[in-house]
């Protein structure tokens, strides 16, 4: 998430090859509380004169914090290459961005580097206030995806009370997730804490309404993908290493995807049909 498209008027480390140097984002980590984020996150790079240049004060870290969503933008400077953020977590909509620089604190005529690529030796630069020195590109993550929970259902999907007008079980996509919504009378069966929280009955109940509807979800994501259960579907998909080789643009690949996501129902649930029909033999 480098921004080598951008010209500047003189070398930036991290920018193509204007620098011989290490530029990277390290121990980079996310952490959810119930109503805070806190990023933590350090910059590494090998440029002595830079860090020289940063402890004499003519040079700082920056990260520049951005949620368009919510119209947040906002920095922070400071002589620490660690960082250590906290947002509030309930002010933030979608992707929150986080990009790092080296910048300039004040004038700095003549400036050179022993580390400049070849075809700048020789040359010297007059550095504004504000001017960046390094870029070490960004980390950005989704502040409607539940990271903490991102592998287990109710990351994506809940199960509600429809009524007593609701004759049948629907579906709806129209939510931050998907709503299973239950006639009144069958609800409250479900809510049972026999069954809600049995580990015998969660096979049944995911190879069942949940797979459909995990289903119908996907059938049904091109039209939804800016809901937090997509995004949250995207990014298993693209991080989960047994759905790397599945695509959200292929239909025909869906009932796998399902499958994979809810960790084989079908197969958990003849194993939890067998222990069931143990304990009745018993």
């Amino acid at each position: 998430m480098k921004s080598n498209n951008i010209s500047y008027p003189h070398p930036v480390m991290g920018h193509m090859d204007d620098y011989n140097n290490i530029c990277e984002i390290i121990n980079d980590e996310l952490i959810e509380r119930d109503d805070e984020y806190e990023f933590k996150c350090s910059l590494n790079h090998n440029n002595n004169q830079i860090k020289e240049n940063i402890n004499e004060g003519y040079f700082s870290y920056v990260c520049e914090i951005s949620n368009n969503l919510t119209f947040l933008r906002k920095g922070i400077k400071q002589a620490s290459p660690d960082f250590t953020i906290t947002l509030n977590r309930l002010k933030l909509r979608g992707p929150v961005t986080f990009h790092f620089y080296i910048v300039c604190n004040e004038s700095f005529r003549g400036y050179t580097n022993i580390d400049f690529h070849e075809d700048y030796k020789g040359f010297t630069f007059d550095l504004k206030s504000g001017y960046i020195i390094a870029d070490f590109g960004g980390k950005q993550f989704d502040a409607d995806i539940q990271y903490q929970k991102i592998n287990g259902v109710s990351a994506f999907m809940t199960i509600i009370d429809g009524g007593k007008d609701l004759s049948m079980p629907k579906y709806l996509l129209d939510d931050d997730f998907i709503k299973i919504e239950l006639p009144n009378e069958l609800y409250c069966i479900f809510k049972n804490r026999s069954i809600s929280q049995s580990k015998i009955y969660a096979p049944i109940i995911h190879s069942s309404i949940v797979f459909n509807a995990l289903l119908y979800a996907l059938q049904n994501y091109d039209s939804h993908q800016e809901k937090a259960w997509a995004k949250t579907l995207e990014y298993r998909i693209n991080h989960d290493s047994d759905l790397k080789n599945y695509q959200l643009d292929d239909s025909d690949s869906y009932f796998d995807i399902a499958q994979l996501i809810l960790k084989n129902p079908y197969e958990r649930l003849f194993k939890s049909l067998n222990a069931l029909n143990s304990q009745t033999d018993e």
